[in-house]
Order: structure tokens, then sequence, then C-alpha cells
């Protein structure tokens, strides 16, 4: 009898963790961070393949690989912008439970936590191949090392800052519902316990 009632007890605690008021806001709010930052990414590539098609063709020396470069970098941003719009618009949030809303929020910061590692290394990269141009000892043109690398640092750092922007607003988010999620999760030394407090 003991057994049933605790049992019955860790399920009733198991449904109060979130109420679905908070849930639904938590989910909403991961929504809108979703979409506000593929509208930014697209527009950035947008602007980049357009800018940099135009300029290419108006400039010479490192100043038309700089612009080769951005153009042919955003169409990578615009293909991870456009079906991830997709998908946020065709997103039923009634549909996204607390464990899939749990499992989302950590995946999304281990991926931005890459992401900023990545972005780390395309600014060093194009550090790199600045550097390298300077040398003039290499079978590449050192105008096309210059240029690449410069796009690289200005595509880099703006993807940093956009990485850790999201991060930040996505651990906000999650922030806001981890304690209504977990609140009546007790970690004690005999184990883990839900408790319902009415």
């Amino acid at each position: 009898m003991k057994r049933l009632f605790a049992l019955f007890t860790a399920m009733m605690c198991l449904g109060a963790l979130a109420q679905p008021s908070e849930l639904a806001s938590y989910n909403s709010r991961h929504l809108r961070i979703q979409k506000g930052a593929m509208w930014t990414l697209g527009g950035w590539a947008v602007l980049n393949i357009g800018g940099g098609l135009i300029a290419r063709s108006q400039s010479s020396g490192s100043t038309r690989y700089f612009h080769e470069m951005n153009a042919l970098w955003n169409t990578v941003n615009l293909g991870i912008a456009l079906p991830s719009l997709i998908g946020a618009y065709q997103t039923d949030l009634t549909q996204i439970s607390r464990s899939d809303a749990l499992k989302r929020q950590h995946a999304i910061e281990r991926i931005l936590m890459l992401n900023i590692g990545l972005n780390t290394g395309y600014i060093m990269t194009g550090a790199f191949l600045i550097e390298r141009s300077r040398r003039g000892d290499t079978d590449w043109k050192p105008e096309r090392l210059k240029g690449y690398g410069q796009s690289l640092l200005l595509q880099g750092g703006f993807l940093l800052l956009f990485d850790v922007t999201q991060y930040l607003l996505y651990q906000q988010n999650g922030k806001r519902v981890m304690p209504a999620l977990l609140g009546q999760v007790r970690v004690t030394g005999n184990g883990v316990g839900v408790c319902w407090v009415f």
C-alpha cells in the first residue's frame, strides 16, 4: 500500500511540476527567439550575398576577394536560416511536452557553445590568412588570402556575436522555467525524490 501511495504521489508531483501556462510561455519565448535569430541571420545573408556580388563586380585586388568570400560564405548562412524559419513557423507549440522542452533547451545550448568555438576558429583562420598574405611565398595570390582573411574576420566576428547573444537569450528563457520544471525535485543522500506541496 505504501508503494502504491508513493507511486501515486510521485505521478501527481511530476504532473504538477510545470503548469501548462508556464510551459506554453516558455515554448512561445523559445520560438520567438528562434524566429528573431533566423530572420537576423537570413537578413545578414541576403545583404552579404547581394552586396558582395555587386561590390565584387566593381572592385579589384583584395577588396574583390573580400566581397567574393562574403557572398560565398553567406549562401551557407541562408541555407541554415530558411529551413529553420520554415520549421519555426510550422511548429505547433501545443505538441511540445515538458520533456521535449528540456531536451530542446539543452540541445540548443550545446549547439551554440559548439558554434561559439567554431566562430573563434573562423576568426583565427582569417587572421592567419591575412598574416600569410604578407609573406608572398605562397601559390595562392596574396590579395586573395588577404581578402578572404578579412572576410573571415568579419563573418566570424558577426557569427560570434550572433551566437553569444542567442546563447544568453535561450539561457535566460530556460532559467525562467527551470524552477517550475524542476522546482519540486529534491536530491538527498538516499536518492532523488519528488514532493507535492499543496
